[in-house]
């Protein structure tokens, strides 16, 4: 923690992007259209539900820290640069910016809190439920919604279909293969689920299996 926060010091918008957002958060950037009761009903539903997150904003933000730091010490590794040393002798000023934004990017992607691009349908679906009045009583996580569907996509046999775009192509011709590599992860489970339904240890529902001795387990937990 210590780290990171020294190190988005010298980097303020990305550190509000970082950790000023959670994913299970209640937007309520609709309450200028509201009125004053409808307003102080939406800022106590949002301290609600900062109450009842407690638990999950913490392991949130301790995933979150530590993609950062993962990514960025990553990307600084490939232009010869080391994170430790750099945060030892207070030379944080001379990390890349892009470096920064892109390691708040994965850190958003790995917990779902990742606001969608200008521009796609994901982003006016969530700016909508956000400037609706009391629609975010009703769906209160459009962002983690959105984030979702996208990570079931991508780890579906689907997700090759994103090598039709220009843009993941002319990533593959640079050696990122992060897109075909989780469409074939996706394609993999899916047929050892269909397998394991087949297969004599399935149980009457869903999420239930049959151990040796025939007896049903629940997988869920």
């Amino acid at each position: 923690k210590q780290n990171v926060e020294q190190v988005l010091s010298r980097f303020p918008k990305d550190r509000d992007r970082l950790l000023m957002t959670y994913s299970s958060d209640i937007e309520a950037s609709g309450k200028g259209v509201v009125s004053q009761a409808e307003g102080a009903l939406l800022s106590g539903a949002e301290r609600a539900a900062n109450m009842f997150n407690i638990a999950n904003r913490f392991q949130e933000f301790i995933v979150r820290r530590g993609v950062f730091q993962a990514t960025l010490t990553q990307r600084l590794r490939t232009k010869g640069m080391d994170l430790e040393d750099i945060i030892t002798n207070n030379r944080v000023g001379s990390i890349p910016k892009e470096d920064i934004s892109a390691a708040v990017d994965h850190a958003l992607q790995a917990t779902f809190a990742a606001t969608p691009k200008h521009g796609t349908a994901a982003r006016a679906f969530v700016d909508l439920v956000n400037r609706t009045p009391g629609a975010t009583l009703a769906l209160p996580f459009p962002r983690f919604m959105v984030n979702s569907l996208k990570f079931l996509y991508d780890y579906s046999p689907l997700g090759v279909l994103k090598y039709l775009g220009p843009t993941e192509r002319a990533a593959f011709a640079k050696g990122d293969v992060g897109a075909i590599t989780k469409a074939t992860l996706g394609a993999c489970r899916l047929v050892a689920a269909v397998q394991f339904r087949d297969s004599e240890h399935a149980g009457e529902k869903w999420y239930e299996a049959k151990d040796n001795k025939g007896h049903t387990v629940d997988l869920r937990p």
